[in-house]
């Protein structure tokens, strides 16, 4: 797959960590908030957890660690990403911490 592809994988992943985030998960400011919200609404199509033996259920939808290691994909690029309308989904928001907290479980799977 060449950037083009794995920058569109990543660009639909991250559209649809906006969608449909509950106002009870509105105080996310951590990773672990990140990651509930991550397995309530982006693991039907996205492979969210650490192993990485596992496909996405959606194969036009990366797994979290590969979008950890995409080169650029920085804490800014992944708040850019979630502040901007896609075509690809309703344009859900999320708060600022529902944001930091996804970026920080994001962040989990960076190698160190």
């Amino acid at each position: 797959m060449g950037p083009l592809g794995v920058a569109r994988r990543i660009a639909i992943m991250l559209a649809l960590l906006c969608g449909a985030a509950p106002a009870a998960l509105a105080q996310s400011t951590d990773a672990g908030d990140g990651r509930k919200l991550a397995q309530t609404f982006c693991s039907a199509c996205h492979q969210v957890e650490p192993d990485t033996t596992m496909p996405s259920p959606n194969a036009n939808a990366p797994a979290f660690a590969a979008i950890a290691a995409t080169p650029g994909m920085t804490d800014l690029a992944i708040r850019v990403f979630l502040r901007s309308p896609h075509p690809t989904m309703p344009n859900f928001l999320l708060s600022e911490a529902e944001i930091d907290g996804v970026i920080a479980y994001i962040g989990r799977f960076r190698a160190k």
